[in-house]
């Protein structure tokens, strides 16, 4: 059976969606033949085959280039059974190359944006993307499952499949010194569905109030330059700007810190979040539908009101002075939550649906 995935980022060049599509791969290429269709961008254009055997082929240096010459690539080769696109945008390339090759098109939604969030222009093309007629829906979340559901979407055809982590590459540090600052890490695009200035605000305060924390910030993205003006604006000394790490290498940085921060404004099913946990550390993040499920169910979240600085630095304030057995219980409950979410599991349920499918 043939399966054509189609995602915009794709590792090194990846988001959680990437991320998601290159872990599920590998443990479904035993059973389906996987043809991943990525944008190059500073890769060269071709095809070449990962670990697992599934063949990624990259076309285009960005995402305009990307999508005419994937619909002609598409139109062109031969069909494929299955075109699984992940965000609304290739939704529209699996849809269209269904038509003219036949073959089931499945989108999936790595979150799914609020109208006040992205605006009703965004979420109108959104929303009409996402009804283009699909054999299946399948969301990160059970909220953007909801959503899914609220704009017409059958909920026969709508799945839940959350992210899952690799706990053998994601793991808490051997024990070492410990360092006399309490450190929160974010780690993501800097953009403005994320909540940075709530962060940066928060970290404001603390240091006037001469909290011991550090505040490391890594990934790039559009508000960068707006986030690092304010920091130096405010004489922010506790913010650190790591830039952006490869996957490969981001384990060591949540190994070396203390706390997760994630004040998003919207999230689907952070990848970031499991990756933290399964490193062993407890998070700060906005009171969310999907965080604050995160949070109740793993035991191992505080949560604090969206765009709220003094509701964050006061979660900050008694995490840096918070006990050693309330942070131990905190620190495992994040641990057993990651380990019980794992890619064989969501991998899994997606080729339930493959199957399903034929």
């Amino acid at each position: 059976m043939k399966i054509c995935m189609v995602v915009e980022d794709y590792p090194p060049h990846s988001g959680g969606g990437g991320i998601f599509v290159q872990e599920v791969s590998k443990r479904l290429s035993a059973d389906y033949d996987i043809t991943v269709l990525t944008p190059a961008y500073s890769l060269p254009e071709g095809a070449s085959k990962e670990e697992g055997k599934a063949t990624v082929i990259r076309k285009g240096k960005g995402r305009m280039s990307f999508f005419f010459k994937a619909l002609w690539f598409l139109a062109t080769s031969g069909k494929f059974h299955i075109y699984h696109a992940h965000g609304a945008a290739a939704g529209f390339l699996a849809k269209s190359a269904s038509i003219l090759k036949g073959g089931k098109p499945i989108l999936q939604m790595h979150g799914f944006r609020g109208r006040e969030l992205i605006g009703p222009v965004k979420h109108w093309g959104q929303s009409f993307l996402a009804k283009l007629g699909y054999s299946r829906v399948i969301s990160v979340d059970s909220a953007g499952s909801k959503a899914l559901a609220s704009i017409g979407i059958p909920a026969e055809r709508i799945s839940t499949i959350p992210c899952g982590v690799d706990t053998e590459k994601f793991r808490p540090a051997e024990k070492g010194q410990k360092n006399p600052k309490t450190i929160f890490l974010f780690v993501g695009r800097l953009a403005k569905v994320k909540g940075l200035p709530t962060l940066l605000k928060a970290a404001k305060i603390s240091q006037e109030k001469n909290i011991p924390a550090e505040f490391w910030i890594a990934g790039e993205g559009e508000e960068e330059k707006g986030l690092k003006s304010f920091a130096d604006e405010s004489h922010l000394e506790n913010v650190k700007f790591l830039g952006a790490i490869p996957h490969g290498g981001i384990s060591r940085i949540y190994q070396k810190a203390d706390f997760f921060i994630l004040p998003s404004l919207s999230e689907g099913n952070p990848l970031v979040l499991l990756e933290a946990m399964a490193c062993g550390l407890p998070f700060l993040a906005s009171d969310i539908p999907t965080l604050s499920a995160m949070a109740k169910e793993s035991g191992a979240g505080l949560t604090f009101a969206p765009a709220d600085p003094s509701g964050l630095f006061a979660l900050i304030s008694d995490s840096a002075a918070m006990p050693p057995g309330q942070l131990g219980k905190l620190r495992a409950n994040a641990l057993g939550f990651a380990r019980r979410n794992s890619w064989d599991s969501a991998a899994s349920a997606i080729g339930k649906i493959y199957a399903g499918l034929q």
